[in-house]
Formats: C-alpha cells, structure tokens, sequence
C-alpha cells in the first residue's frame, strides 16, 4: 500500500513538471502558459496533500487489496514517458494540450477509479478529489483546445 501512494505521489509531482516545462515552451501563447502554471501548481498541491495524509494515515493504510497497481505503473510510464519528451519536440498548443489530456485521462484511472477502495474515510475523499480534479484539468484543457 505504501508503494502504492508513493507512486501516486510520483505522478503528481512528474506531472508538475511536465506542465512547468509546457508553461516554459516558446511555442505556445502567453494565456496558454498561465494555464500550463496554475495546472502545474495544483499538481504540486496535490503531491503535498498525499504526504500530509499519507503521513496522519500510516496505520489505516496498510491493507486495500483492491487497488489497481496496473493502472498506477501505466500512470508512471506514461508521465516518465513525457517528462522526457523536450521542449522542441513540442512544436504546437494542439500537441501541448493533447499530451496533458493524455496524461490526465491516466491520472483519472489511479485516482477516481481507486477512491471506492479505501476504507479511511480520508484517503477516500482526497482519491476522490484528485479524480475531480483531474477532469476539471481535462475540461480546462479541452476548452483551451477550442479557443
């Protein structure tokens, strides 16, 4: 279980980077890097609310055997996949945007589908907020795809 909100930890704090270095990309607008900013600090904060909860909840945590590990590996892989992937290869907001849904739509696998698993209480509803969150992003990022 520990490996597990480790990992989760992991992509939320690949994540941040990987909007950071979008936000820093010359290829897209001044409006769309505000967005990439404020993605990449909420993925910060969420990072920081797995450790305090992780940290209050160590005793509660020890046996869930429901939770998918499959979906979180494919989550890594895939935010190592594109933390990688360098500024100059991202040559379009379309690309930019797409990646980020990609990665959010992976996100929302370990997060939402994982919450109905927990039976403390609190880690359940911080699985669930993060799920939230996360398609939140989706439709900030898809509205942005439109403008």
């Amino acid at each position: 279980m520990y490996k597990f909100l480790e990992g989760c930890k992991k992509i939320e704090e690949l994540a941040s980077e990987i909007y950071h270095r979008l936000a820093e990309n010359d290829s897209v607008s001044q409006s769309l890097k505000k967005v990439f900013s404020q993605l990449s600090s909420d993925e910060k904060s969420h990072a920081r609310s797995l450790d305090l909860i992780f940290q209050a909840a160590q005793n509660d945590v020890k046996h869930i055997p429901l939770i998918s590990n499959e979906s979180l590996e494919k989550a890594i892989e895939l935010a190592e996949s594109l933390a990688e992937i360098s500024s100059e290869k991202i040559r379009s907001e379309k690309m930019a945007i797409n990646l980020a849904i990609k990665m959010e739509n992976e996100f929302v696998k370990v997060h939402a589908n994982n919450s109905l698993h927990f039976e403390n209480v609190r880690l359940a509803e911080l699985f669930q907020m993060l799920g939230d969150e996360d398609r939140r992003h989706i439709a900030t990022l898809k509205s942005c795809m439109d403008n």
